[in-house]
């Protein structure tokens, strides 16, 4: 439950208030939000788990998909310790990308 408070909460300050930065490391999730990937001003993406997390809140997304190229203003985009298994060829088209954590 606390987990899905935070990534409300983190949804509705990237859609609603267009903040840039969204941290959702260690939340349980299991693909990149629908919502966030057509946040064209988001700058900085955390949804990587750091290692001492529980096995409950550890995010296990697997695909970035092509929606990502929607994110045209986004220059980190932290998946550490995720298994992402497929990345969309999209992802080449974001020309302001200067760190990508896989």
């Amino acid at each position: 439950m606390r987990n899905q408070i935070r990534i409300d909460t983190a949804i509705k300050n990237a859609t609603k208030h267009e903040w840039g930065i969204v941290d959702l490391k260690n939340c349980g999730l299991t693909e990149i939000p629908k919502e966030l990937l057509k946040c064209a001003h988001l700058v900085f993406i955390d949804l990587s788990n750091t290692d001492y997390c529980d096995s409950n809140s550890r995010n296990r997304i697997s695909s970035i998909p092509d929606e990502i190229e929607n994110l045209i203003n986004l220059s980190n985009l932290n998946l550490k310790n995720n298994e992402v298994s497929h990345i969309s060829t999209k992802l080449s088209s974001l020309r302001k990308i200067k760190k990508l954590n896989l």
